[in-house]
């Protein structure tokens, strides 16, 4: 299994993000995760998504291209929908 492949995890902070706004950024992460799904021909090709809401958190797990994808989009959601952060 190349490294790319490997589970990985990683928290994204997102405190303060109105719940609309997460809805959105799922949908988003859920839409371009079967786009990739749809290229990519092996069983590393999941992703899982969670908020924490007591801590303000998302966190993605998965593949490093998965992983990769939810920063992405938080780091765009964060910039074309801003929020005051506590």
């Amino acid at each position: 299994m190349s490294a790319d492949g490997e589970l990985q995890v990683r928290a994204f902070p997102i405190r303060g993000m109105p719940p609309a706004t997460i809805v959105k950024l799922r949908e988003a992460i859920q839409d371009q995760a079967r786009l990739i799904q749809a290229r990519v021909d092996n069983d590393s090709a999941r992703l899982e998504v969670n908020v924490h809401e007591g801590t303000g958190l998302l966190v993605a797990t998965g593949g490093k291209i998965y992983v990769d994808l939810v920063g992405t989009l938080v780091d765009a959601f964060n910039t074309n929908f801003p929020y005051a952060r506590p």
